[in-house]
């Protein structure tokens, strides 16, 4: 019976619950930019906040107050159905403001502009279809306001 119990404990190690692997490394924090009295940040996990994904977002924070002056999403990602959603999120990588303008840059290496006077995102550099310029601002807007 002592060999039943052997094998039971095997086929328990070798079958049963396997601890999970993350498919990807977590997104490396992005130090957050200041333009003027404005603080940009990439906030990454936006589905744990009510958000429609994970990266592609950005906030505009007034430095004087904290006050959050908006929080955008720059591009939309295209999920395949068939596939596990986490394993497909695109983060942003790198931002940075020039001349007005919010620079954006994501771990697939597109590029997207976001003009800060009135909100409009355009893509620059656009390397798959996993991502696409996310809806437009109906109002325009004036800078640092919500585009």
């Amino acid at each position: 019976m002592n060999w039943l119990a052997g094998l039971f404990g095997v086929l328990l190690a070798l079958g049963g619950p396997q601890p999970a692997h993350a498919k990807r490394r977590p997104p490396p924090e992005i130090t957050p930019v200041i333009a003027g009295e404005v603080r940009y940040a990439v906030p990454h996990f936006g589905a744990l906040h009510g958000k429609e994904q994970n990266g592609g977002y950005v906030q505009a924070w007034e430095v004087g107050s904290g006050k959050l002056l908006w929080d955008r999403m720059i591009y939309r990602v295209a999920y395949d159905e068939k596939l596990e959603r986490d394993a497909q999120d695109v983060f942003i990588a790198r931002i940075r403001v020039e001349e007005g303008t919010l620079l954006v840059e994501n771990d697939l290496g597109e590029r997207f502009e976001m003009d800060l006077a009135n909100g409009r995102v355009s893509a620059v550099v656009k390397t798959s279809r996993r991502t696409e310029v996310a809806p437009q601002p109906v109002a325009q807007e004036p800078a640092g306001q919500t585009p």
